[in-house]
């Protein structure tokens, strides 16, 4: 049986970069017998048929018509918003045609909460959270209960196996080549940077330029003035960190990322011990004292807020917006 590899996530994990990679190199790929099938960078509609419709079986003898016609061994699938269904059972059913692999990136809870606030707040998709202040959020975090990594891994164990389940360690140390080669190699692409530059795509921004898009009505846009926008707030942002260096990049001091890590710290370490033969799942340590870090808030200073914020944006969509002349 051909090998489907099955990309669930997790997001905030060079997802973007991931997706924009094999759908940039497609064509290079299916040379090479692996298949990122449909044209395009996120496989939402082939999920939506597995999950909403149950047509998995259905979907999964299509996807191995493609392979046939391609002369592929490999095909692969991405969609990060898998990880947030409960009940994953649906994606048994590609097993009638495929020896199915998932994939699951691990980045660690405390850095993925930071980094999943900004990014509601930047898109604003989600009715319940895309406006939602920094506190309420990080209590509700349970609702996030993908980023439990040991039931996530029991969940997946108990539909395809153990040896079947990729698990991959977001983090510096532990993915020393990023995300990208790290997913290539996984699915079976041997040396990714003869593709050329690997992407890195997803700015990260300040903890105050997340306050300030948390309180932007950005939902009310539709979706080419919503890019035009986070693209003002990301220069006003890159912008504000050149002129003050050393700002908040963290938005939790070490009293509290400690008080979030010991939710998953059992978890965490007994899927170490148990898929990877260590103590600790993640390399990186916690930052200490001395890393800069701030709730998301607004500057107290108007002056600052209007020099900082307000003027950069201003000016950044005056320069989207204004007809460029010959």
């Amino acid at each position: 049986m051909r090998k489907l590899y099955v990309h669930i996530g997790n997001h905030r994990t060079g997802t973007t970069s991931i997706q924009e990679f094999m759908y940039a190199n497609r064509e290079a790929l299916w040379e090479r017998g692996v298949l990122f099938p449909n044209a395009t960078r996120r496989h939402l509609g082939v999920m939506h048929g597995i999950f909403e419709k149950g047509n998995g079986g259905e979907i999964a003898a299509d996807l191995n018509r493609k392979a046939e016609t391609r002369g592929a061994h490999t095909v692969v699938l991405s969609e990060e918003d898998v990880c947030k269904r409960e009940d994953l059972s649906a994606l048994a059913d590609l097993g009638e045609w495929f020896d199915v692999r998932p994939v699951y990136f691990m980045r660690r809870q405390d850095l993925w909460l930071e980094s999943w606030f900004s990014q509601n707040v930047k898109w604003q998709w989600d009715d319940a959270l895309r406006h939602m202040p920094w506190d309420a959020f990080l209590d509700g975090r349970e609702r996030f209960h993908w980023i439990h990594y040991d039931r996530m891994a029991e969940r997946l164990e108990s539909l395809f196996g153990a040896e079947a389940v990729e698990l991959a360690v977001f983090d510096r140390e532990l993915m020393p080549e990023g995300p990208v080669a790290a997913f290539a190699r996984i699915v079976g692409i041997e040396e990714p940077e003869s593709f050329g530059a690997l992407p890195s795509l997803n700015y990260g921004y300040s903890p105050m330029m997340s306050e300030v898009m948390r309180r932007l009505p950005l939902d009310m846009a539709g979706t080419q003035l919503r890019v035009r926008l986070n693209d003002a707030c990301e220069a006003a942002d890159r912008a504000f960190q050149e002129r003050h260096g050393s700002i908040p990049k963290r938005m939790m001091d070490p009293a509290l990322r400690r008080e979030v890590m010991a939710d998953y710290e059992e978890g965490n370490a007994r899927l170490a011990r148990r898929r990877f033969g260590r103590d600790a799942l993640f390399a990186e340590p916690l930052p200490g004292g001395d890393v800069p870090h701030g709730a998301p808030a607004l500057p107290d200073d108007p002056a600052r807020l209007m020099d900082d914020v307000v003027a950069p944006m201003i000016a950044d969509l005056i320069r989207q917006l204004t007809p460029k002349q010959d």
